[in-house]
């Protein structure tokens, strides 16, 4: 097992969904909550970086941003700076259907010292991704000067990706972003055709 902790970034200002996202509800239950229920089965401490109290309902360590305002780099910060093994697993509240052997499979394939991040049809995504703690305070660094976009973060360090394209054919729904509430009303329509 890798010495590894999973941050699940919640505290985004949700403008497109109008209130806080990852506690919508998708057929009655909160949308982080279908994410937790999946990963929470993973060998590794699982922790929430969130502002809102509400999500301390979910019984996991609730943790603030190290510097607010600063978007998923932000939270990279935080979640580096909060570790205490060689590397986080930094996931997204809106991805809430990623599967357990999408996750371990990633994680599998992480190198030391390298960001492993997902690419999908050509497109690279941050989350699900593996983040070493060697980054901290280049990470800090770019926060600092407000350099905060993580693609471009990603683009510069050491990485490798892990293609997600045959898993996608297999089960698209697993990395549906939500972020309107038409995405919402999409994936409840799977969820109770599929349950």
């Amino acid at each position: 097992m890798k010495e590894l902790e999973i941050y699940i970034l919640a505290g985004g200002k949700s403008s497109r969904m109008g209130s806080d996202k990852g506690l919508v509800k998708i057929t009655g239950k909160p949308m982080i909550q279908y994410l937790i229920e999946s990963i929470g089965t993973l060998p590794y401490p699982l922790r929430i970086i969130a502002h809102d109290p509400a999500y301390r309902q979910f019984d996991l360590k609730v943790i603030e941003d190290t510097i607010p305002e600063k978007g998923p780099l932000g939270g990279l910060l935080t979640a580096l700076t909060n570790a205490k093994g060689n590397n986080v697993c930094l996931l997204s509240c809106d991805m809430p259907f990623l599967k357990t052997e999408t996750l371990n499979a990633l994680i599998t394939q992480s190198r030391e010292n390298y960001i492993t991040v997902s690419r999908l049809k050509d497109r690279t995504l941050p989350f699900p991704g593996v983040y070493p703690e060697s980054l901290i305070s280049a990470v800090e660094e770019h926060v600092v000067n407000d350099k905060l976009k993580l693609q471009s973060f990603i683009q510069e360090k050491p990485h490798q990706f892990f293609a997600l394209d045959e898993r996608h054919k297999l089960s698209p729904i697993e990395f549906i972003n939500i972020n309107t509430p038409t995405d919402i009303a999409q994936a409840a329509t799977w969820l109770k055709k599929n349950h």
